[in-house]
């Protein structure tokens, strides 16, 4: 096999674990196994001196050698310009750059397998992640060495994995719960065709919430046998080893009804027993907080195209935190119908994606696909606007152009005037939310100010139309068109705020190639 030939992969680049698939010569998605024989690899990356381990190497670390030089969870800092991760030496890391260590370590365990350098991609996304977080990934992959054909949601990829058989068809509610994001997604399959009709989420709610709380709880547990706070160790070793504690017991108690977790403490080792009851009334709140989602996800659902709960056909789990018993009982009671367990929680992403990689591909090469014509149509998350002035408060307004829950990709168009005679540039400030007020979105593009558009000079009161369309990949694109001299005046490169200069991506990639990655 050429690398020309080579399958398309699919990458679920998750908070806690990735994994990597692609479609075998019948059309059928399978995952690929890492270098360690393992489905999935821990997305944990620890810096050894000029080289980089990742995976369950990496995560071992963490409770050997400290915060500074072990790094996880970086999914959660995706499109956030300011977090840095700096290690012992002091070198400095961007959010991409961290995620681009991952999907190397993907990549070349994928080629490896597969016996062919395999470079194209399929990388998925929570669907809550705006554009900004959209775009990071995407750099994220170009600076690990990946052509990234098409980034997909992924409660859509997990929903396109199920739907290969026509018995899957019918309205279905997908609850994605990782380690550090949760998604709810409504769509309906028929035909070869995936619909999506609302999504909505938290990027901030997932597996390490759960964590977190039983965490605390085993330190108020420590301070009450009088020994020190946990969180103020002069070990930095002490919160590795109390996270990686309270993960196992977690996931005991999916399967258990108490387990114990063993702590060396100021006073001692100590043993203490927690019981499935306890953890889930630690964490009721968290649970409440996805139930709430689903709510708004179904309202918004109802709204749209009339489909209640009493219209769902089928419900997917995705994501490990799924595994947790309160999850399953809290939809059944929710949406009046048992989870199908048809999915694994943890490689339905990746699979899904590995679908929508051969359906890309094919369409680029005119060629019939493997799994058959599907079609897939999702949603944005977030609004899309441009702030304008009010003419007649004289107030500065955002004008949502491209509402939340419109379908992607899609356009929509919004006029405008200008503001002065004989005027010659605009200042183009896109947005993202939807409130009308400024103060309540985000600007996205990266001066604060807008971006300085060109125009002819008019009289005052000429129209200008402003066209925003996301593309497939959920990435923003603006068109401004003169409607007096009747011309577009073309593309607005969006300069976003949040995202890495296109110079920083090519020198990042560069600066990869050299590092080994193990």
């Amino acid at each position: 096999m050429s690398e020309k030939d080579a399958p398309v992969l699919g990458i679920d680049l998750g908070t806690t674990n990735s994994v990597v698939a692609v479609l075998d010569g019948t059309g059928r998605p399978e995952v690929v196994r890492n270098a360690q024989g393992q489905n999935t690899t821990p997305s944990v990356v620890y810096f050894r001196g000029s080289s980089v381990l990742v995976g369950a190497a990496a995560k071992q670390q963490r409770v050997l050698s400290g915060p500074l030089d072990v790094v996880e969870n970086v999914k959660r800092h995706m499109g956030n310009p300011a977090w840095r991760h700096v290690t012992s030496t002091e070198e400095d890391h961007t959010p991409e750059q961290i995620s681009a260590f991952i999907l190397r370590k993907l990549r070349e365990d994928a080629s490896r397998a597969l016996g062919v350098e395999a470079t194209r991609a399929v990388i998925t996304v929570p669907a809550y992640f705006d554009d900004p977080r959209r775009q990071a990934t995407r750099d994220a992959g170009e600076i690990a060495g990946l052509d990234v054909v098409n980034i997909i949601s992924e409660p859509t990829a997990a929903a396109l994995a199920y739907g290969l058989r026509d018995a899957d068809a019918g309205t279905v509610l997908v609850y994605d719960l990782g380690g550090g994001t949760f998604d709810v997604t409504v769509l309906r399959i028929a035909d070869g065709s995936f619909d999506v009709i609302a999504t909505s989420g938290d990027r901030e709610l997932g597996g390490v919430n759960f964590d977190e709380r039983l965490m605390n709880w085993v330190n108020d547990q420590v301070e009450a046998v009088g020994a020190e706070d946990l969180h103020e160790s002069e070990d930095l070793r002490v919160l590795g080893l109390l996270r990686e504690q309270c993960e196992v017991a977690k996931h005991t108690l999916s399967n258990l009804e108490d387990t114990e977790i063993f702590i060396d403490t100021s006073v001692g080792a100590r043993a203490f027993t927690v019981t499935r009851a306890v953890f889930e009334e630690l964490t009721e709140d968290l649970l409440q907080r996805t139930a709430d989602i689903v709510e708004e996800v179904m309202e918004v659902a109802r709204e749209k195209a009339g489909i209640s709960m009493a219209d769902l056909d089928h419900v997917l789990l995705v994501g490990g935190s799924t595994r947790m018993p309160m999850v399953r009982r809290m939809l059944t009671g929710l949406t009046g119908i048992e989870p199908s367990e048809s999915l694994h929680p943890d490689e339905a992403v990746a699979l899904g994606a590995a679908v929508q990689g051969e359906l890309v591909d094919a369409r680029a090469t005119g060629r019939t696909s493997t799994v058959g014509d599907r079609e897939v149509s999702d949603v944005t998350a977030h609004g899309l606007g441009v702030i304008s002035l009010d003419r007649e408060t004289g107030r500065f307004v955002n004008n949502v152009i491209l509402p939340a829950q419109s379908k992607i990709p899609g356009q929509r168009s919004e006029l405008f005037e200008t503001v002065d005679d004989d005027q010659t540039v605009i200042m183009a400030r896109v947005t993202l939310g939807d409130d009308t007020d400024p103060d309540y979105v985000e600007i996205i593009t990266r001066d604060k100010e807008g971006m300085p558009i060109r125009i002819p000079p008019h009289p005052k009161g000429s129209p200008i139309r402003v066209t925003i369309s996301y593309d497939v990949d959920g990435i923003v694109q603006v068109e401004v068109f003169d409607l007096v001299a009747d011309r577009s005046l073309g593309m607005v490169e969006i300069e976003r705020e949040l995202n890495l200069p296109r110079a920083d991506v090519e020198l990042m990639s560069a600066e990869l190639a050299r590092k080994q990655v193990r």
